[in-house]
């Protein structure tokens, strides 16, 4: 079937950043079949749905890069976590973080919560990854599942053979799977053991699945001699494994040096930013700017309920938009075009999607977002770029299409619905 969108404005990010006025997105079935003057429109069939977006923008769904959907219910134990390790599991699981129901009832209140705020993909490093991707495929989300590779046991695993084991069925279950794409992934402390380093990098060739790995190697209650190491001097470690490449995407790249931005730059590594969940940490964030600009690619990421309260990348957007702006006296113009193209072109390359979604262009996927301009708290629209990326809220998304789908019309989720999810979220309430 037909569907034609019409806007007031369109954004295509790729292959120009221009703002189109009054142009029609054409979608046939999953696929962007045309973008085009409205004036220019014409049905070639009968079987044809329109959308008459006045004083709407359309652009592509946003890419949350490092979402960490599985700890949404963790919302509100900050404080809680930081008197331990965030990224201690054995803690996690006894209290019952680790389990197939968790993940699967986190990812359903955080791929919802993601979807109204206009993302329509995310990447996630997780366990149960089978959970994740229930509830993704119940919402209709996009989602890049990177299975973790652990160097101890945990719930979902007592060793590495099972870890990888687990990794690889995950992958033939949804590797024809329109949603679900599947990739490693990694802490930095599996860098202690070289028979890990080659079975990862093995696998990862060999199944042609890129790898998602965090720079920090956090907390362990095993005396690890990886917890001893400064968590962001490790690429170096990376370079001599072989692992820096554009199938390596790293979090935790915040504070790194010139000389180790210039080494992923010239690996093509790929780099994932999460500026509300840094921004708590004990460094914060130090030379954005230069990652930015010099890396290969850049995208950007809410990171955990544990640092970040919420899943709303365009709350990102803006915070990374000010501190750009603080640290720079260029282009007002160029900044705001390459913020907007890190949420979704940017996140969909780091990913490995960028052939597929990230872009309103002909004989892609048609995950596209609409957002409501008419509202007085819009208004005047002198740069729409800039008041896109400083001013965009939740209630602003009307409407969301994944893969040509509509997944959210006027600002609802048609499947579930609030009071079911609502439900979901009060079987995790507590009254203490």
């Amino acid at each position: 079937m037909l569907q034609a969108i019409h806007a007031s404005w369109v954004i295509p990010v790729k292959p120009t950043s221009e703002i189109l006025a009054n142009h029609t997105l054409v979608i046939e079935d999953s696929m962007i079949r045309d973008l085009i003057p409205t004036t220019e429109w014409a049905p070639s069939s009968p079987d044809f749905k329109e959308y008459h977006l006045k004083e709407h923008v359309l652009m592509p769904g946003l890419v949350n890069a490092n979402a960490n959907a599985s700890t949404a219910l963790l919302r509100g134990s900050d404080s809680i976590l930081h008197q331990k390790s965030i990224s201690e599991r054995r803690w996690m699981d006894e209290i019952g973080y680790s389990s197939y129901e968790l993940v699967r009832d986190s990812t359903l209140l955080a791929g919802a919560e993601m979807l109204l705020a206009g993302t329509t993909c995310f990447g996630d490093v997780c366990i149960f990854g089978d959970a994740m991707a229930e509830s993704c495929i119940t919402l209709g989300v996009r989602a890049a599942i990177a299975s973790l590779i652990a160097d101890d046991s945990s719930v979902w695993a007592a060793n590495l053979n099972e870890y990888f084991s687990k990794s690889e069925k995950l992958h033939d279950r949804y590797r024809m799977h329109p949603h679900i794409h599947c990739r490693f992934g990694a802490q930095a402390t599996i860098l202690s053991s070289k028979e890990s380093v080659a079975r990862l990098k093995g696998l990862s060739q060999e199944l042609d699945l890129a790898i998602h790995l965090s720079l920090e190697p956090g907390g362990r209650s095993n005396g690890s001699s990886a917890t001893k190491k400064n968590a962001y001097r490790l690429i170096e470690e990376l370079a001599a494994a072989q692992l820096l490449s554009p199938k390596l995407v790293v979090t935790g790249s915040e504070h790194l040096s010139m000389g180790e931005i210039d080494m992923m730059n010239l690996t093509g590594t790929q780099t994932v930013v999460c500026q509300a969940s840094d921004m708590v940490k004990p460094k914060g964030i130090t030379n954005l700017r230069k990652l930015i600009h010099a890396s290969h690619n850049v995208g950007l990421g809410s990171d955990s309920s544990a640092t970040n309260s919420n899943f709303d990348l365009f709350r990102e957007i803006a915070g990374v938009a000010r501190i750009m702006k603080s640290e720079s006296t260029e282009n007002t113009a160029y900044t705001d075009a390459k913020i907007l193209e890190m949420s979704t072109y940017g996140g969909a390359k780091a990913l490995g999607l960028e052939d597929t979604i990230g872009s309103l262009e002909k004989n892609k996927l048609a995950d596209v977002i609409a957002i409501d301009m008419s509202d007085f708290r819009s208004k005047p629209i002198r740069n729409l770029t800039e008041q896109i990326i400083n001013r965009t809220e939740q209630r602003q998304i009307t409407h969301v299409w994944v893969g040509g789908r509509l997944i959210v019309e006027l600002s609802q989720l048609k499947n579930p619905n609030r009071s079911s999810l609502n439900r979901v979220a009060s079987l995790y309430e507590s009254n203490s």
